[in-house]
């Protein structure tokens, strides 16, 4: 697949660095709540509008904000969009061992429903990235999937590499690295949080080596493919520990494509 140098006019990290500071990435204010009033009711007898005006009242929905695109050594970090919807993007939904690493089971998933699932995701409370390799004619590997809870000022991670060629070889610890960046630095969250099995020994090995701190497990929470009760863990990170972390590797002169070669689903 080839990879366009900025598909969509792609945002990248330094751009919306940029934007955050300068408070052009932040979202209108609700112009009625703004007004201090509310929406006051009909009275008895004062005409309603037909099916024409009730339809010019009712809100459209809201488009997604520009794709995203960020970059480390050896991927590229960006938004799903249809020109990446291929057979092995969802072939890797019917992988029983895909699958595992996110405690689900196979799925019967068509190109369509693939389409469908890409536009699920607006580029301002969830994003979806697909993790590209720079070394392989930026070949689609694998994605995240990560949800913003506004109410909590949270951001939810989850990460799929569907091409088992790349298990082990530390490709989250990498491309997470420049995902929490953009978490922190552009969309503000005030945490970063994961909750893989306990059994996804490959996961719980990423989130420890940066710098998540397991908050508590949840015993036999959680129901795997086979039937069986398994126990979930809860992982989170703050600000200014991933800033920590981050200080460490650059003192000892390494980077997260160095800490080992554990990289998998996590």
């Amino acid at each position: 697949m080839n990879e366009p140098k900025n598909p969509g006019n792609a945002l990248s990290l330094h751009q919306l660095r940029a934007r955050t500071l300068g408070g052009g990435n932040r979202p209108a204010a609700n112009q009625q709540g703004a007004q201090g009033g509310e929406r006051k009711p009909a009275q008895p007898g004062q005409p309603q509008g037909g099916q024409q005006a009730s339809a010019q009242k009712r809100p459209q929905k809201r488009p997604p904000d520009p794709p995203i695109r960020l970059e480390t050594e050896n991927y590229i970090v960006r938004s799903m969009t249809h020109d990446d919807v291929n057979e092995d993007y969802r072939d890797w939904t019917h992988d029983p061992e895909v699958m595992a690493g996110v405690n689900s089971s196979p799925t019967s998933m068509t190109i369509e429903d693939m389409h469908k699932y890409v536009d699920r995701f607006d580029n301002r409370n969830s994003f979806h990235f697909g993790i590209f390799d720079k070394n392989a004619g930026n070949k689609l590997v694998g994605f995240y999937v990560i949800y913003r809870d506004r109410r909590h000022n949270l951001g939810q991670t989850n990460v799929v590499i569907g091409n088992k060629e790349y298990w082990g070889k530390a490709i989250v610890l990498e491309t997470r690295a420049v995902v929490l960046d953009f978490m922190f630095d552009v969309v503000k969250v005030g945490k970063v949080w994961g909750n893989p099995m306990v059994r996804n020994i490959r996961s719980v090995f990423n989130y420890k080596a940066q710098g998540f701190t397991a908050e508590g497990m949840l015993r036999r929470h959680r129901i795997d493919p086979d039937g069986n009760r398994v126990d979930q863990v809860m992982f989170g990170l703050f600000p200014e520990e991933w800033a920590k972390r981050k200080a460490e590797l650059r003192k000892h002169g390494k980077g997260f494509s160095k800490i080992g070669k554990k990289g998998s689903a996590a």
